[in-house]
């Protein structure tokens, strides 16, 4: 049976979730993006998250966040082995 998670996903629910493994050898890409909602009353507050998100990309501090945070759980799933 097919239980789609993503790659962050699996490694969180790793052990909440007893008999379910993930298939060695085989990985599902699929383009996944992450929004940020923002009240229509607050261009400002928009403009600065969107100034920021750029920063933090253009800088490598998001790429840095999410090695921080999300490297080891990664690592131990062996996606580029897949």
């Amino acid at each position: 049976h097919y239980f789609p998670r993503g790659s962050i996903e699996v490694a969180a629910e790793h052990d909440l979730r007893a008999g379910l493994v993930p298939l060695p050898g085989i990985v599902l890409i699929y383009p996944q993006d992450f929004y940020f909602y923002v009240s229509p009353a607050m261009p400002q507050l928009h403009a600065k998250l969107q100034l920021a998100m750029q920063q933090a990309e253009q800088s490598g501090l998001r790429q840095k966040l999410f090695r921080q945070y999300y490297g080891t759980a990664l690592s131990e799933l062996a996606l580029d082995k897949r």
